[in-house]
């Protein structure tokens, strides 16, 4: 019987401490001797016991991710391979084809190209030194020219075989990378037109004396 008058205290002193937080109570209660004291007692149960802390998801997670759980089966790390990659292409370099070519045909190193003769203001401006430079670059170019002669008689001729047009085809190509460099040279801004025309009597002015009978 004590007991339930005591629950019933409990409550009542609940209540009335939710009536005093909001209108004010004094010290001076009129509360039975030993009343608050019982009343702490009969607390209930949830507000004493704290709540059990959730697991760190974080942390969980992390311990997952490093294999915390040995048993748990693991996607397998798809790793790179080298199947289907393209490799870049060989890049030409003129200069190592002109001259193991060279080196094929057993032409010897190239001398500075000799002027043809010739009265015409161009003619005789391609005799000068300032052009020394480039009939020593020219040297190989026109080398290569002179070696198509024979190749180019035969296929007009209609007389070659398969073997020599492949030697003229790469004889041609070569001496088309040999002549790039030249071309370039001559278009440089510091010539004048005058100067462009020495240099290509340089260049065709002794192929034409080379061809002439």
């Amino acid at each position: 019987m004590m007991k339930l008058l005591l629950l019933g205290v409990s409550a009542t002193t609940i209540a009335v401490s939710l009536v005093c937080g909001f209108v004010g109570c004094g010290d001076d209660r009129n509360y039975p001797k030993g009343f608050l004291e019982e009343a702490a007692k009969e607390a209930p149960a949830a507000a004493a016991t704290p709540k059990a802390a959730a697991p760190d998801e974080a942390s969980t997670a992390a311990a997952s991710a490093f294999g915390g759980n040995s048993n748990a089966r693991r996607t397998p790390v798809e790793r790179p391979t080298t199947d289907g990659l393209v490799t870049e292409p060989v890049v030409e370099v003129p200069e190592i084809v002109v001259e193991e070519l060279a080196v094929e045909l057993n032409l010897a190193a190239p001398a500075i190209v000799a002027v043809a003769a010739g009265e015409e203001p161009f003619q005789i401006l391609a005799r000068s030194s300032k052009f020394d430079e480039f009939r020593r670059k020219a040297g190989r170019y026109i080398q290569l020219r002179g070696e198509l002669l024979p190749y180019g008689k035969l296929l007009a001729e209609g007389a070659a075989t398969p073997s020599q047009r492949a030697t003229h085809n790469r004889i041609e190509h070569a001496a088309e990378l040999a002549f790039k460099p030249l071309n370039a040279y001559m278009w440089d801004e510091r010539w004048t037109e005058a100067d462009r025309a020495a240099m290509g009597w340089i260049l065709y002015g002794s192929m034409q004396q080379a061809q002439t009978p």
